[in-house]
């Protein structure tokens, strides 16, 4: 459920109290803020850019569910709501120790508040898959194609259809490293993920080719979209419910 403390996914005991104390810590430099009408209106626009399985998100029924986005604790309200802008985020030092992987190429995500907004995110994303088997956080990516040369050296699990290239991460995905190497697979100028849960005869495969039947049924059977925000600073989360 959003809002709830990050489930601690990975480690020995010791390093799972490094990271109770890490994630208490930053719970104090972040909040959970909702969004109206406005957001609904960024998500239709980001979707109209996107590939195949955006199209068919576009046509969730998105003002029955909720929205919502992990923000620094003293963020202006007005700036929280121009979604197309950065400087959500505070300036990174220079200096400053990178934390993180993943989304993390964006400067100011290396900042204790930027990694903490990026935690909270990774960490939904790992607790939700480990709920069930049937559970997968599938990206678009906005840029890649079968035929080109990287594809071939990709470090995340993909399906595509026809020229399009989607990551997916599963129940066996669910710890913090694989959904660092799928946010970061993900990042680009336009950033579009489904968390779903699907019935057990549809298990994807890596490389699997699918069909436009099956991308149309994992967006009506989508729990949680990710959409960016705040120029790589940041995402909005849709909740069905």
């Amino acid at each position: 459920m959003i809002g709830e403390t990050p489930t601690l996914v990975t480690g020995n005991d010791t390093t799972r109290m490094a990271e109770w104390r890490e994630n208490r810590k930053e719970l104090g430099m972040i909040k959970e803020v909702q969004f109206g009408e406005q957001a609904f209106e960024y998500i239709l626009s980001r979707l109209s850019y996107g590939k195949i399985l955006s199209n068919f998100l576009s046509h969730l029924p998105l003002r029955s569910g909720r929205i919502i986005s992990y923000l620094p604790e003293d963020v202006d309200e007005a700036k929280s709501a121009r979604f197309e802008e950065g400087g959500i985020i505070p300036v990174v030092q220079e200096g400053t120790k990178e934390l993180a992987a993943g989304i993390m190429s964006v400067p100011v995500r290396k900042s204790p508040v930027g990694v903490a907004t990026y935690r909270k995110l990774k960490n939904f994303v790992v607790s939700y898959l480990r709920e069930s088997p049937g559970r997968y956080a599938i990206f678009e990516d906005a840029n890649l194609r079968p035929k080109d040369p990287v594809f071939q050296r990709r470090k995340t699990q993909v399906i595509t259809l026809e020229d399009e290239v989607f990551h997916f991460g599963g129940a066996s995905e669910a710890n913090t490293e694989s959904i660092d190497l799928l946010l970061s697979a993900a990042q680009s100028w336009l950033v579009i993920g489904v968390l779903v849960s699907l019935p057990h005869h549809m298990n994807f495969q890596d490389g699997q080719e699918v069909t436009s039947d099956t991308l149309n049924f994992v967006a009506e059977s989508a729990d949680y979209l990710v959409i960016g925000a705040y120029d790589g600073e940041g995402e909005l989360i849709w909740a069905r419910r």
